[in-house]
């Protein structure tokens, strides 16, 4: 299990795996540690007793002390193997926080770039936000780096060429072309024909508005593996492919039944936020839905040197009549890592109380 795995090809020939594989690789390697040293407790006492050999007071000491655990070699053997699984499994659980946690840490990664939001009341939207902000006597333009507005709708789609026609519920972004010129989406696969950078994509967007992106979890990471995704509902491609082609889809309102054919030209990293959803143009909804669909969230890009969470609070008293609830999108990260974090932290606690006990 130490040993890279080029070293033993013949003998183990798939060392891929998920989280199972590493703790029965732990597992193995605790118990060949414990059995090695019990086996060979003898020749390291004599090590032992051969380095420490010139001082006196020091030679006896050691024999007596090592000859009762030696004399039963399974009791000892036993709660050897007791502590290491525990600092084992600590260890195992440190990971896992640490890597958790890491996911959780970058708010500038997990949205986009974007620093505050602003969610709107559907009734009472605003028609020109940086002419509006113009008129405001608490807030000014030049502190805002970028500004870009979506709505979001609750429609179902479905692959138009796949074996399943079924339709799926899926979160959809309608964007301004302000929100998607300024966000920093990273893409794990972009169509061929369109580009190789996020903003070749996004350009594309901007002038077909019947192309789309996909979050990573709206595909299964690989053939196969769909039952152990979270609820894709694209069947081609799979997130671990080197490449992909474009993905006629169709979305459908379910209350009006309105139906909009889509192309899909990427698939963005799964460590953004609503990773399973679909952002297109605001512009083809505008033209499809019988009814108005009003921009119902904004995102805000912090100018340097002004304070995010001050600007927040402006931000949601000048904008009081039209219903807007700002936040920092750093803090709500923080706030939604918190919960399992402490978790983690409480069980590892356990576990190191148990091994002092």
């Amino acid at each position: 299990w130490s040993l890279p795995s080029e070293h033993v090809p013949q003998v183990i020939r798939d060392l891929e795996g998920n989280f199972d594989m590493m703790f029965v690789s732990g597992i193995f390697m605790v118990g060949a540690a414990v059995w090695t040293v019990m086996y060979n407790a003898d020749l390291l006492l004599r090590a032992v007793v051969f380095a420490t050999g010139r001082v006196d007071k020091v030679r006896p000491v050691l024999v007596t002390a090592v000859a009762y655990p030696m004399s039963a070699k399974f009791r000892t053997g036993l709660t050897l193997t007791m502590f290491s699984l525990v600092i084992f499994t600590l260890t195992v659980m440190s990971v896992l926080t640490s890597v958790f946690g890491s996911q959780f840490t970058d708010a500038e990664t997990v949205y986009a770039g974007w620093e505050l939001n602003g969610s709107l009341n559907f009734n009472t939207p605003i028609d020109d936000i940086r002419a509006t902000i113009d008129e405001m006597p608490d807030l000014r333009n030049e502190d805002f780096e970028a500004i870009g507005g979506y709505t979001w709708m609750g429609l179902q789609a479905r692959q138009i060429d796949g074996e399943s026609q079924k339709w799926e519920g899926t979160g959809v972004r309608a964007a301004s072309d302000e929100f998607l010129k300024a966000s920093q989406y990273k893409f794990k696969l972009i169509a061929e024909g369109y580009g190789t950078t996020a903003e070749e994509v996004w350009q594309a967007l901007m002038s077909d508005p019947s192309l789309a992106v996909v979050g990573g979890h709206a595909v299964s990471s690989a053939e196969g593996s769909a039952s152990e995704d979270s609820n894709p509902w694209l069947e081609k491609p799979y997130y671990k492919d080197e490449k992909m082609s474009a993905v006629d889809v169709e979305v459908r309102e379910p209350r009006t039944g309105t139906l909009v054919q889509l192309k899909v030209i990427g698939v963005m990293d799964r460590l953004h936020e609503n990773s399973g959803s679909m952002i297109v143009s605001k512009s083809i909804l505008d033209d499809a839905m019988p009814f108005p669909v009003p921009i119902t969230h904004y995102r805000f890009k912090v100018a340097d040197g002004v304070d995010a969470k001050g600007l927040a609070r402006r931000v949601e008293s000048s904008f009081l009549e039209h219903g807007m609830d700002t936040e920092v999108l750093e803090e709500e990260l923080e706030k939604e890592a918190a919960a399992a974090k402490t978790f983690f932290r409480i069980f590892i606690g356990f576990m190191a109380l148990g091994l002092l006990v």
